[in-house]
């Protein structure tokens, strides 16, 4: 599978899909970010033309295009005859490309669940927020003032310029809205949407085939965090049951043909993670020195996504009592001195 499978990094080829009931789903690969490929997906449903995401994109010309050759020659269908766009969840790479979409195609509805509404309509606010909280956590995490700075220049390098959009309707958890199901999924993002359509799941970046979505500790943004993320995991795995699913399509890669395998590895993957955190926590350790340990290779941004990872596990651990801060007293007087983190029990 390793020689196979394709990268993040690589545009995929146009491929179309079917629900049970014969809706058409075509898979778009966008070039959304440097070094990064999304799925846009088409669906031409009984109620109109939906798009699932919208990348980052500086422009539409090359999207434009690629709709152009696979889409509207083939079906005699516009961007102009999109109806909705549904958004999978507020990281920029799915709905970064609203705003000039809307440019153009003002009629287009836009709707993403009510938890990250916020952060489509008022980007600005949100991301003020994320990294006044990110700078307290990678403080406590071990890290000296230069380099806490230097990080949070990092995480919003490519975000200053996003614009956002008004939404015209922010989803719950199991609304129905033209043929699709819609189920909140939090964990990667507050707000994550997993959308079915007949026995066709599609995941965003809840479930990728290949790799784990990345986790924020619940410290830095609500309703993210290990925790949260594995109870959706189950609620998809029930989803996936009563509703007889026979494949997912995710944000990224391509068609997961097991979804509930792939569940089943992802939590796995976690459990390990959990069981390396509490050995190496034999002796205390802060969260920069697990995650030096855990990822030795990590630099510039793939070591915050790191630390953030490593982050989102202590704190899984700590809220259920696996782990102890060894210096508590000395971390609740100072609020720059980074807890050490320390086992208590078994997992």
């Amino acid at each position: 599978m390793e020689e196979k499978r394709e990268k993040i990094t690589q545009e995929l080829p146009t491929e179309e899909f079917f629900t049970s009931r014969g809706k058409r789903i075509i898979r778009l690969s966008v070039n959304t970010l440097p070094f990064l490929y999304n799925n846009v997906y088409v669906v031409v449903a009984d109620d109109g033309i939906f798009l699932i995401d919208m990348g980052f994109m500086s422009n539409l010309e090359s999207f434009k295009e690629k709709f152009e050759k696979y889409i509207s020659q083939k079906y005699s269908v516009s961007l102009e005859d999109v109806k909705g766009i549904f958004v999978t969840h507020a990281h920029i790479d799915h709905f970064g490309g609203l705003y000039n979409f809307l440019q153009l195609y003002p009629k287009t509805e836009i709707y993403v669940h009510e938890i990250d509404s916020k952060a489509v309509e008022r980007f600005h606010e949100v991301l003020i927020y994320a990294k006044h909280y990110l700078s307290i956590f990678l403080i406590r995490a071990g890290l000296d003032e230069k380099s806490v700075q230097d990080y949070i220049l990092m995480y919003s390098a490519s975000k200053e310029f996003l614009k956002s959009v008004k939404i015209t309707k922010a989803l719950q958890d199991g609304d129905f809205l033209y043929g699709f199901k819609v189920i909140h999924t939090p964990g990667h993002s507050p707000g994550h949407i997993c959308l079915i359509l007949d026995d066709v799941i599609f995941t965003g970046d809840h479930i990728l085939p290949y790799i784990t979505p990345h986790q924020f500790p619940e410290s830095i943004m609500r309703y993210t965090g290990v925790g949260h993320y594995i109870n959706s995991l189950e609620k998809v795995r029930e989803e996936i049951i009563r509703n007889k699913i026979s494949f997912g399509l995710p944000a990224h890669y391509s068609i997961i043909e097991d979804v509930a395998k792939r569940i089943d590895e992802i939590k796995e993957h976690h459990n390990a993670r959990f069981r390396k955190i509490l050995d190496l926590c034999s002796e205390p350790k802060t969260i920069l020195e697990l995650t030096r340990e855990i990822f030795p290779d990590a630099k510039k941004y793939q070591f915050l996504l790191a630390i953030d990872e490593v982050g989102a596990h202590v704190e899984y651990l700590w809220d259920r009592g696996y782990l102890g801060i060894d210096n508590i007293k000395e971390y609740l007087e100072n609020d720059d001195v980074p807890a050490r983190w320390v086992k208590v029990r078994d997992l």
